[in-house]
């Protein structure tokens, strides 16, 4: 009874797992491409007020409701959001072969992400100089003393802005995706 050969011609496989196999051997061009993508969700947040929920108004915010406007709720001098980059200068954002991190290196920005209590961090003691305070029509000298706050002096709301929205994530995998199978984009 003769054998039976079976012969599986697997070279096109073969070629293919050789293209994703090197592809995902440099997938720095492709962290580049989503970081950007990150940095670009993060900056929308800041012009259109919080996503997917929108922020509550501070009182700058509440003085003008024209998103983008000066006194923007997390926009009064927009710091915090030229500051996510994804290059450059002073920029958080960090390609590496396993990842990317996007971020801030502007100090309060956590306390904005994730609001705080008033008191949450403590107080401070100052000095307050000597000055004349107006009452009514007369003047009051009121003499140099130390001041105790707590800090912060008020409740600050959670604002939550580095969030990347489901949207992107479509275009983050179709970023990976192409990558993975075609190489550098």
């Amino acid at each position: 009874m003769p054998g039976i050969t079976l012969k599986i011609d697997d070279s096109e496989f073969q070629k293919t797992f050789g293209v994703i196999t090197s592809n995902l051997t440099d997938k720095k061009t492709a962290f580049r491409q989503v970081a950007a993508v990150v940095r670009e969700s993060i900056r929308y947040n800041f012009q259109v007020g919080g996503r997917p929920a929108t922020w509550k108004a501070s009182k700058r915010g509440e003085r003008d409701k024209v998103p983008g406007k000066k006194g923007a709720t997390l926009r009064n001098t927009n710091r915090l959001m030229n500051s996510i980059t994804t290059g450059g200068r002073g920029a958080v954002t960090k390609v590496t072969a396993n990842g990317v991190i996007v971020g801030t290196s502007v100090i309060y920005a956590g306390t904005m992400h994730y609001g705080a209590k008033k008191g949450s961090f403590g107080s401070k003691t100052f000095m307050v100089h000597a000055f004349l305070r107006q009452i009514g029509e007369r003047q009051v000298k009121v003499r140099a003393h130390q001041r105790t706050v707590k800090l912060p002096w008020g409740d600050i709301p959670a604002r939550p802005f580095a969030m990347v929205q489901e949207e992107d994530m479509i275009e983050i995998n179709e970023i990976l995706a192409h990558h993975i199978v075609q190489g550098t984009p």
